[in-house]
């Protein structure tokens, strides 16, 4: 589980003395402490409208035209680009392969995950 910053534990701790009353309130104290910590990492997917377009690094979520299926594409940027006919464009390129021929427009994004700790700190080590 994710520690939960001594800021937010004040502010949602403030509110339940305001405002609470439930019958659980520990349970609801780690939702609500979940919730603003995950509002404030931003790590949920995003309508495909509020993505940067300025070659930051982000997962696209697509619907894959010859299953109609979505999928999750990692690691795409926004860019120029030049099609075989030497047309340039700016569009979504990326490391899945056919991005751009066999998925329609994506409709959200999110910012790439954080890498596990345990795997940063052995990285750091070596």
């Amino acid at each position: 589980m994710t520690a939960i910053p001594e800021d937010i534990r004040e502010l949602v701790d403030d509110l339940f003395k305001t405002y609470g009353n439930g019958s659980h309130p520990g349970l609801l104290f780690g939702a609500v402490c979940g919730l603003v910590l995950s509002e404030r990492n931003d790590t949920r997917w995003q309508p495909i409208e509020t993505a940067p377009k300025d070659g930051t690094v982000l997962d696209l979520w697509a619907r894959r035209e010859q299953t109609d299926k979505y999928e999750r594409l990692a690691d795409c940027h926004w860019c120029g680009m030049t099609d075989w006919l030497g047309n340039e464009y700016d569009g979504w390129d990326g490391l899945s392969p056919g991005l751009h021929r066999t998925y329609d427009n994506p409709t959200h994004w999110m910012p790439l995950p954080e890498p596990p700790i345990a795997t940063a700190i052995r990285k750091e080590k070596t």
